[in-house]
């Protein structure tokens, strides 16, 4: 069963993480700005991307996903997975690694032994998905890894997996 998502626009809770100085009733516009743009990208991408993940994750989303995920839109780069939560951004394609940084969280959740490791993981699978959706996402994708090195240095060095020929489960499974 492949998951259903919603894009949901909720003003208490964006307000409540927000933490900017300007007055959050301006704020809020740009929000609904940003979501309105990123959902013409969504609309188009979202059923390739949430059948791609289980492909390079190699766990089904049977497995421990809500059938219904709903997708929050907040203010600034505070992203969670759960619940669903990607930063207004005017770039659609950060929102998109976001979003697909997130859902690959909700679908690769076990059998890491440390954050490093799993945040690589969890690259490796949304840059795989980018691939073979020919996503032109590079720049977003550097600088969600330059964020990823300055918080983990070397422990977040880069798997020489290849995802085209074995999903991570295999190689997260074969290490242990």
């Amino acid at each position: 069963m492949i998951p259903k998502t919603e894009i949901h626009y909720s003003f208490d809770y964006a307000e409540r993480l927000y933490k900017g100085d300007k007055p959050f009733s301006e704020v809020w516009q740009d929000i609904i700005t940003a979501g309105g743009n990123f959902e013409e990208v969504y609309d188009i991408y979202i059923e390739q991307i949430l059948k791609a993940i289980p492909v390079f994750s190699g766990y089904p989303w049977e497995e421990h996903t809500d059938p219904l995920i709903p997708i929050y839109i907040v203010a600034n780069g505070d992203s969670l997975s759960r619940p669903l939560t990607i930063g207004a951004d005017e770039d659609t394609s950060v929102m998109l690694v976001f979003l697909m940084t997130n859902l690959v969280r909700q679908n690769l959740h076990y059998g890491f032994k440390t954050s490093a490791e799993r945040a690589s993981a969890v690259h490796k699978v949304v840059t795989a998905v980018a691939g073979i959706l020919d996503l032109d996402l590079f720049d977003a994708l550097q600088s969600f890894a330059v964020k990823y090195v300055e918080k983990y240095g070397e422990a977040f060095q880069a798997r020489s997996w290849d995802l085209t020929q074995e999903p991570a489960r295999f190689f997260l499974e074969k290490k242990n």
